[in-house]
């Protein structure tokens, strides 16, 4: 039988078993002196009353101590069995791994909808709230590494990757491992140059499984990612087309960041819908964050494909659209705030975003003047426009100050204007 597997020697269990053992023993029997000094005396009449009062607090008190001792370090010896011997430095404490494994685990349900660096910030931080994590991806991205893979007729894996990574629980190790870039300098692999190993490791499992979807799920499963990472789509050879306001068409994501025209209309060709994964998990969320991200090639690229639109309608989580800081150059330049939330509106409907969350934290002048000059600016935050619309927008200090170039949103104040969200529905 498997229970006497736990007494072969040097399993390191054994003891920890006998120690609690031994303590629930002292705890009995200070409980047997706490039954005789409340009721009439029927048990160790020789004791005096406060020598017995004396010795049922020291029994107890150390029973209650050895006990504790005895299962944290048997709890210990079985985690160090599953994880490493140094979980503590990685997964934190006992009490650390237990919450994270069954109180977070329970907590709400949330998708995230974006794509490229924006999507990954907010993922860090929606991951210190809850496990119930779906990213879901845009894969039209057609440019470096990503669009080089592409010509194995597969979706585009790089947000896929950092949105992975951002997720994982593994250790820095394997984390570092798949966001490395090959350079010119590894001479014997020269022309693997630009290519990062967890797109590589993505489409090497592609071809071995026969499915970009099985290959995602694999991935997420070696880098012990809490949540899922699910591809918007899973047509492989999808493009961006953007429709200028001057009349002209530009075709694919790496194109369109280029134009200097106002954009009028964003679309994927071929036609192409959303997974079921990407359904159920609309379906099944409680709440739904947009953005931040590239407001054309990666918020409204995620949201193109057949079925996301009538997704979120029907869908009865709460919407939040987290509005970018900065104005990206060519894509989204003079857009403010309340432009950005009626270019999202135009993809996905009036009235379907129940909150927007924006940045009201001033930038030093400085950084301001350093975006200007490569073209991007601060994103008017227009109060009177934006509240207009009639959404409840949630003005807070979103800006990650340790290094302000480039301008990024802080993860964790994200991730706690979600939480105050959370709690007040």
């Amino acid at each position: 039988m498997n229970i006497f597997k736990w007494f072969i020697p040097g399993i390191r269990v054994k003891r920890w078993i006998i120690v609690t053992f031994f303590g629930s023993l002292l705890i009995i029997l200070g409980l047997s002196l706490f039954i005789d000094a409340i009721y009439p005396r029927i048990m160790l009449d020789f004791f005096d009353l406060p020598a017995s009062l004396l010795l049922m607090v020291g029994l107890l008190v150390l029973g209650t101590i050895i006990v504790i001792r005895g299962i944290k370090n048997l709890i210990a010896e079985v985690l160090c069995a599953y994880l490493d011997e140094n979980y503590e430095k990685t997964y934190g404490t006992i009490v650390d791994v237990m919450l994270r494994q069954n109180v977070i685990k329970q907590s709400p349900r949330i998708v995230t909808l974006g794509g490229g660096t924006g999507l990954s910030c907010l993922l860090r931080g929606v991951k210190q709230i809850t496990h119930n994590i779906t990213a879901i991806d845009t894969v039209a991205d057609d440019g470096g590494s990503s669009g080089r893979l592409r010509e194995m007729n597969m979706p585009a894996p790089g947000d896929l990757r950092n949105c992975i990574v951002s997720l994982a629980t593994a250790s820095e190790d394997m984390r570092d491992l798949f966001n490395y870039r090959y350079s010119s300098d590894d001479k014997s692999l020269e022309y693997l140059t630009g290519h990062s190993f967890g797109n590589l490791f993505i489409a090497t499992l592609t071809k071995i499984t026969g499915s970009f979807e099985k290959a995602v799920r694999l991935a997420c499963r070696v880098l012990d990612v809490r949540g899922e990472v699910l591809p918007v789509t899973t047509c492989e050879n999808i493009q961006l087309e953007a429709k200028l306001k001057n009349g002209q068409t530009i075709i694919g994501e790496s194109q369109i960041g280029f134009t200097t025209e106002k954009i009028e209309e964003l679309s994927l060709t071929p036609y192409c819908k959303i997974t079921r994964d990407v359904e159920r998990a609309i379906n099944s969320a409680e709440m739904i964050v947009i953005g931040p991200g590239s407001l054309y090639t990666s918020i409204i690229a995620s949201l193109l494909p057949h079925g996301l639109k009538e997704a979120l309608i029907s869908s009865k989580a709460k919407i939040v659209y987290v509005v970018n800081i900065m104005t990206q150059k060519n894509e989204s330049i003079d857009h403010s705030a309340a432009d950005h939330v009626r270019e999202v509106e135009k993809y996905i409907g009036k009235g379907v975003i129940d909150y927007v969350i924006v940045n009201n934290r001033r930038l030093p002048d400085d950084v301001i003047s350093r975006y200007k000059a490569e073209g991007a600016d601060l994103v008017e935050v227009d109060n009177k426009e934006l509240e207009s619309l009639g959404y409840e927008v949630i003005y807070a200090d979103l800006l990650y100050e340790d290094n302000m170039v480039p301008v990024r949103h802080d993860s964790y104040k994200i991730g706690w204007q979600l939480q105050k969200l959370i709690m007040r529905s």
